[in-house]
């Protein structure tokens, strides 16, 4: 058999995806990053996802007809990134199609089976970063893979054992095996006890290539290994031969209950989610059904409004799908506010739970987000709230169009200080207004705040120095694109010194992954958050998110933090991801000196850019392209650019080249903003003289931070 080594799909490079054979189909290194002599990552190379790899991959090519085969090896883990991202690791793998050597460009999808270490749920659905487990993808057909979509593609990722996943280590060695019998694809970690997963339909997986399975391991994103003792063997009919038969993998089955908290006195419908259709039934303790509803794989379901007096309740419940029945039980607490005035609650950091919810005797800010009522105004004082834990605002707590729920702090700002421990500030209501309010110090990898709920409006949040993006509209990956949040307006927000501990996600703002139609940002402003300013990246594994709405809005220095300890690759504005055509909208905005590009499409190729300006970024001013070899749909009108470090890449496109200082465009944003709005002009006054002491100091920004008090 020959090997052979090849590099491909997004983010892998020449320098950061290399491959050292030491004895050829026997031995050989693989590489994913490059580090200095520290340990401190200077670049890493690819990402495993669900339906497609940016690997460095060392493999040999299998008839399709071979009845028998089995690849063993011992993998050695000689670099592991310290900052995981949950896209690293390393893969035994089998796909149905290659990419083209060294290019970066597309995803290169496939169909395949794989020991992998990467990042799997464990049996509560928490991540857990590299461990070892197992991934199949099947059923991509060509027309997929042709339009960018996974379509009836299906895949199921898990670690060998849920209940105590096996983090791999770096200077450890894991055995690992794939064969193919007559059974069909198996794999498996033979550690101190084999364990192991199976595939039983085989040509679900040849999809793409009816000739060659392409067989090997591959490395990604920050993970360099060496395989040893590689042991190959192919075998005839008689040896394929097994009485086993498996069932195709399937989701485990999971009910979830989504509403702890009610408001005592009032119709109140409980929230489920399941994995599987079926009916739900909601008991007693006595055995009695209280409510019952039909599930849909995916959605949010609410079973019909009940009333709870005040107390706490153990309910029951009843899930039955498929003549599989599953049972569990929930906790829900019904509370009835006191009120200082019909419709007004008062909170303050020292505030209890059994208060008045008056000024003199106030109620603590989570007691007031559980049990109010549409309507309410709740009233922060202008003080830190110390919290150390998720601040959540659970499914069913909502407002309505006409009558929203408030959260603000009519006299300045109130803090919420998650204090490095707690985070998010987790948003799955409707209908909620919220302003006058800083959000910061979010504990590693948690936002400072997500919504997840749709038709709510944030003005005048500030979210700085948090552990992950700022603020992310998302639901989670696994809910319906029916369920995604939709209809939020984020206007007049700041987004600041954000950063992940892998120093790659965090974004000033996101709406990205799993987001419905109608987000909107109106005059935001993201500066050195350590990723990107503003990013809407979209998923092959999800499907398209909606359309999203940036206008009038302003990104600079993103990439590093404001001290300037932490560096990493950020872009302004991020509209897109992995060639997904969304036709987002760009326009009236400002790009000023980020570390990356300006405006990217990010592989986006009907992204929409009006009226803006990008000027001195490390990369690209504009980086607009598609996927591959595709020709970028994406239309600008009236942008121009300005001294960036590299060309622009536009797709054919034209931007206009002028040689103005960057404190023209920043003060003519400026004063377009105050002419619209100049209710705003005391906010953004105060926005700018904060950034020109904290960022704005280079002799680049000299004039804003000169000239901008000056403006009428």
């Amino acid at each position: 058999m020959t090997w052979q080594f090849t590099r491909f799909g997004l983010s892998t490079s020449t320098e950061k995806n290399r491959c050292e054979v030491i004895e050829p189909g026997r031995q050989v290194r693989l590489y994913s990053a490059v580090y200095d002599e520290k340990g401190v990552v200077t670049g890493k190379g690819g990402k495993f996802m669900p339906f497609f790899d940016g690997i460095s991959f060392y493999y040999t090519a299998i008839p399709a007809s071979q009845p028998y085969f089995s690849l063993e090896a011992s993998i050695r883990v000689d670099f592991l990134n310290p900052n995981l991202d949950g896209q690293e690791g390393f893969a035994l793998l089998l796909r149905d199609s290659l990419g083209l050597p060294d290019d970066n460009t597309d995803c290169y999808m496939a169909n395949s089976a794989a020991v992998l270490a990467s990042s799997f749920p464990d049996e509560h659905d928490r991540a857990v970063r590299d461990c070892l487990g197992y991934r199949f993808v099947w059923d991509l057909s060509p027309d997929h893979v042709a339009q960018n979509v996974r379509g009836a593609g299906q895949s199921v990722a898990l670690p060998f054992d849920p209940a105590q996943p096996l983090k791999i280590r770096e200077g450890e060695s894991y055995r690992v095996r794939l064969w193919r019998d007559e059974a069909g694809f198996h794999v498996a970690y033979l550690g101190d006890e084999s364990r192991q997963a199976h595939f039983p339909e085989p040509e679900r997986m040849l999809r793409l290539n009816n000739k060659e399975w392409y067989l090997g391991f591959a490395a990604a994103r920050g993970c360099n290994i060496t395989v040893d003792d590689i042991q190959l063997h192919l075998g005839d009919t008689e040896e394929a031969a097994t009485p086993t038969r498996w069932p195709l993998p399937q989701p485990r089955m999971k009910v979830e209950f989504l509403t702890p908290h009610a408001p005592a006195g009032m119709p109140f419908p409980l929230g489920f989610l399941s994995r599987t259709s079926g009916q739900i039934e909601v008991l007693a303790s006595d055995g009695e059904v209280l409510a019952a509803c039909e599930a849909v794989a995916g959605r949010v379901t609410y079973c019909p409004a009940i009333t709870f007096a005040p107390g706490e309740y153990l309910l029951r419940y009843r899930f039955v799908s498929h003549e599989t029945i599953l049972e569990g039980d929930g906790v829900l607490t019904a509370k009835a506010l006191r009120y200082a005035e019909p419709g007004l609650l008062y909170t303050a950091p020292a505030g209890r739970a059994d208060a008045k919810g008056t000024p003199e005797e106030p109620y603590d800010l989570q007691t007031a987000l559980h049990y109010s009522m549409p309507g309410d105004r709740i009233i922060l004082a202008p003080e830190v709230y110390a919290i150390d834990s998720e601040l959540t605002v659970h499914y069913a707590n909502s407002g309505t169009q006409r009558l929203p729920k408030t959260l603000h702090c009519p006299e300045g700002e109130a803090t919420i200080d998650f204090q490095g421990q707690g985070g998010p500030f987790l948003l799955k209501g409707d209908y909620w207004q919220i302003s006058g309010l800083r959000i910061c110090h979010s504990r590693g990898d948690r936002q400072g705040m997500k919504i997840a709920g749709s038709g709510n409006r944030l003005h005048h949040v500030w979210l700085e120095s948090n552990g992950d993006t700022g603020l992310q509209i998302a639901s989670r990956e696994d809910l319906d694109p029916r369920d995604w949040p939709r209809d939020n307006q984020i206007r007049f927000c700041v987004a600041s010194d954000n950063a992940d501990p892998g120093l790659n996600n965090a974004d000033g703002f996101a709406a990205k992954l799993a987001c419905g139609e109608g987000n909107r940002f109106l005059g935001c402003i993201s500066y050195n958050n350590i990723d990107d300013g503003f990013d809407l990246y979209n998923r092959i594994s999800n499907g398209p998110i909606g359309r999203v709405l940036i206008e009038h809005s302003l990104c600079f220095s993103n990439g590093h933090n404001l001290a300037n300890t932490m560096q990493a690759d950020g872009n302004g504005f991020k509209l897109g991801g992995e060639g997904i055509p969304i036709p987002h909208l760009l326009r009236k905005s400002l790009a000023l000196s980020n570390d990356a590009d300006g405006i990217t499409s990010n592989s986006n190729p009907a992204v929409l850019i009006e009226d803006c300006v990008a000027i001195k970024q490390g990369g690209s001013n504009y980086a607009i392209y598609g996927q591959g070899s595709d020709a970028s749909a994406a239309r600008l009108h009236n942008c121009i650019s300005i001294d960036g470090a590299e060309a622009d890449r536009l797709s054919g496109q034209i931007v206009a080249e002028l040689a103005a200082g960057t404190d023209v465009f920043f003060l003519a944003w400026f004063r377009e903003l105050l002419a619209l709005w100049p209710e705003e002009e005391n906010w953004l006054r105060f926005v700018v003289a904060k950034m020109c002491v904290e960022s704005m100091s280079s002799e680049l920004y000299e004039n804003i931070c000169k000239e901008f008090c000056t403006i009428a």
